[in-house]
């Protein structure tokens, strides 16, 4: 038989048709499309694992304050854990939530139908609606972020600070103007507690820009003492301008102590650097406070993966993605078995994401920390 004439090159996938070509200084590069199953974000399967581990989907479904009706809506959980993968990406707004629907892996990795359009997402957390709704769906989330802590002989020391969102357009629920470092502007106020040790968030309650730094810091705080999980104890309390200490105290003590109290800062600078504190706001207030208590979830998951995989120097979110989550990939189907290639090239880089997968994925804790990254 004559073999065809025509020629063939290996290397081009069948679905390329027609190159656009770059020069550069020295070289002329040819830009083409492929059908492939890739996406810039595989090294979410990681968290992805994390969270499976965890059963976080199950206590998503059980804790979320409504259903969608429509056959074709997507589930709540679904939406919810679309929405925390969004803030982990990086995603600042709804708006850039929603353009991860372009990302063909992220749905396998996260077992959800797909993530949600911004009006999904708006949907979603219109049907957060009173005090009631969010309090019954956060505070379990508050929760189980803290059981997951160890209990400490010495006690943890409890944090209490607020902070100033700026939004000058001013229309949104809840938005009024208050002091912030701009001077008086229109601003959310929300009130946060942290267990300082573990830099985790205890509890999240949203307020109006006018509200008092006081503001219901009484309620929120023995609701919160309510809600602390029974091997945790609160040896200290800290506030912006007092503390709860035994008399039997020294002052030098009580110095020592309170001058601990910053570290509180650097969890509220990483939720408004990282988490999207500043620029997350829907229409009505409940909304807000929903989308914000998600989206500081979504540290406490951080948080807490750094210490599943025991790493005992925490790295911020944004190295977090810049080195890990932002890994590329493919996704296909191989002998039946959905297959998640890494493009990971040094074996040595290799050997670490085996190590760190194997852990995230055994059964049994134990003490073989995965070294931080390496690279």
């Amino acid at each position: 038989m004559k073999k065809s004439s025509v020629p063939t090159r290996e290397a081009a996938h069948q679905t390329v048709t027609s190159f656009i070509k770059l020069q550069t200084s020295d070289q002329s590069i040819q830009i083409g499309f492929t059908d492939q199953k890739v996406s810039g974000r595989a090294g979410l399967l990681s968290f992805a694992g994390f969270l499976h581990w965890h059963r976080l989907g199950d206590l998503l479904a059980r804790v979320l304050p409504h259903q969608r009706v429509s056959k074709k809506a997507i589930p709540v959980a679904d939406l919810a854990l679309g929405f925390l993968a969004g803030i982990l990406a990086g995603a600042q707004k709804l708006t850039q939530v929603a353009h991860l629907r372009r990302d063909v892996m992220l749905p396998e990795l996260l077992a959800i139908q797909r993530v949600g359009s911004q009006s999904s997402f708006t949907r979603f957390f219109q049907g957060f609606t009173t005090a009631g709704k969010n309090l019954r769906a956060f505070r379990p989330l508050w929760r189980w972020a803290m059981e997951r802590l160890p209990g400490r002989q010495e006690g943890y020391s409890l944090d209490l600070d607020s902070t100033r969102l700026l939004h000058e357009d001013g229309h949104q629920e809840g938005v009024k103007t208050g002091y912030t470092r701009l001077g008086n502007k229109p601003c959310l106020h929300p009130l946060l507690a942290v267990l300082a040790e573990a830099k985790l968030v205890a509890g999240f309650w949203l307020r109006a820009g006018n509200a008092s730094c006081a503001s219901n810091v009484i309620a929120f705080t023995l609701d919160l003492l309510a809600n602390l999980p029974r091997h945790l104890r609160v040896r200290l309390v800290r506030a912006d301008s007092g503390f709860c200490l035994p008399e039997s105290v020294r002052p030098i003590d009580v110095w020592r102590d309170y001058n601990k109290r910053a570290g509180c800062e650097e969890v509220i600078k990483q939720l408004d650097a990282d988490f999207a504190l500043p620029k997350l706001c829907v229409k009505k207030f409940w909304g807000t406070e929903a989308a914000l208590s998600l989206a500081v979830f979504s540290y406490n998951l951080c948080v807490l993966f750094q210490r599943h995989v025991g790493w005992m120097d925490r790295v911020t979110a944004a190295t977090l993605r810049y080195r890990l989550f932002t890994t590329g990939g493919i996704i296909s189907q191989t002998g039946g078995v959905r297959t998640v290639r890494l493009a990971v090239r040094d074996e040595s880089e290799r050997a670490w994401w085996r190590r760190r997968l194997e852990k995230i994925q055994s059964p049994v804790p134990n003490c073989n920390a995965v070294p931080a990254i390496p690279w």
